[in-house]
């Protein structure tokens, strides 16, 4: 997982599916990421690009950063997302909450 931190937003590419088999390993960096950003950050970029495939265990570990996120009073945000991960959000009714923007193939 890549970061990045411009302006106060924390840009977090994942690069690989959210699936069960990862959600231990990945929990832990975002909570790292988030302990190690806390007051210097206002808002969490979650970029998924290349993110094919996200699982009942990966929404909720998804759905658990933003809930982090709305915690700590930051902003949350998908982007780069594709089609098929957008319609993911949608079916759930996640798309709004997420704010996804930049969806691409």
């Amino acid at each position: 997982m890549k970061n990045e931190v411009v302006d106060k937003k924390l840009r977090i590419k994942v690069g690989e599916n959210i699936l069960s088999t990862s959600i231990e390993r990945m929990n832990a960096e975002f909570k790292k990421l988030v302990a190690e950003n806390e007051g210097s950050v206002s808002q969490i970029e979650l970029d998924l690009e290349g993110v094919e495939t996200i699982d009942s265990q990966g929404l909720n570990l998804l759905i658990g950063l933003y809930q982090e996120c709305k915690r700590k009073q930051w902003g949350f945000r998908v982007v780069e997302c594709t089609e098929t991960v957008k319609w993911l959000f949608t079916i759930f009714k996640l798309n709004d909450v997420f704010g996804v923007e930049r969806v691409g193939n």
